[in-house]
């Protein structure tokens, strides 16, 4: 039941804190130099949330083989570990997305670190990510349903305990791929106007 909470949360942390990169490498010039080259500017934020995405693919790898060394049993065999996968980078790509977008907008590392604490920390507690839906009081029943984070968890944990159970599944891709979506847009937005 806490595998795919544990997924989650160390996706949203690695990726919510890879535009501090970002910030560095406003701070000492570099990207600078990269905008002074012939790349366009899309490419370079695109370059660096797919960079960001494939190191959350890593981190994923390895927690799955862990899991499985502890005795988590998939019941969706290898098909449901690729779809595991396929939300992992969903979620990844939406919060480096947004992390890289902010901090082009914010400029200051301090200023990230409190705003996306701001966010993850809710997104997280109004989730199922650390206990079943029927011991949530309603309130947050109902609060859950308008976070994106909560539907990969569903998606995955259905993947993980139950099966391939699609109607979740389908919410979780719709969702997540819609806040790809958005977040990819406002990154780009953020730096083509911002970025100096």
């Amino acid at each position: 039941f806490f595998t795919p909470g544990v997924l989650v949360q160390t996706v949203m942390f690695s990726a919510i804190f890879s535009g501090m990169s970002m910030i560095v490498d406003m701070d000492t010039g570099i990207l600078s130099r990269m905008l002074a080259t012939p790349v366009t500017r899309v490419s370079i934020i695109l370059g660096r949330v797919i960079a960001a995405v494939v190191v959350i693919l890593i981190q994923t790898g390895i927690m799955l083989g862990i899991a499985a060394i502890m005795g988590v049993d998939i019941k969706t065999g290898i098909g449901g570990v690729l779809l595991i996968f396929l939300l992992i980078a969903l979620i990844g790509l939406s919060l480096a997305a947004f992390s890289n977008g902010l901090a082009i907008l914010l400029k200051r590392q301090e200023g990230l670190m409190a705003v996306v604490n701001l966010i993850t920390l809710p997104l997280m507690f109004l989730s199922t990510m650390m206990m079943p839906s029927q011991v949530l009081p309603g309130w947050l029943n109902t609060v859950r349903h308008f976070n994106p984070i909560d539907y990969a968890i569903v998606g995955i944990r259905g993947l993980v305990l139950e099966g391939y159970v699609w109607n979740d599944l389908w919410k979780a891709l719709a969702v997540l791929i819609g806040v790809v979506t958005v977040m990819v847009i406002f990154a780009t937005m953020m730096f083509r106007k911002r970025a100096e």
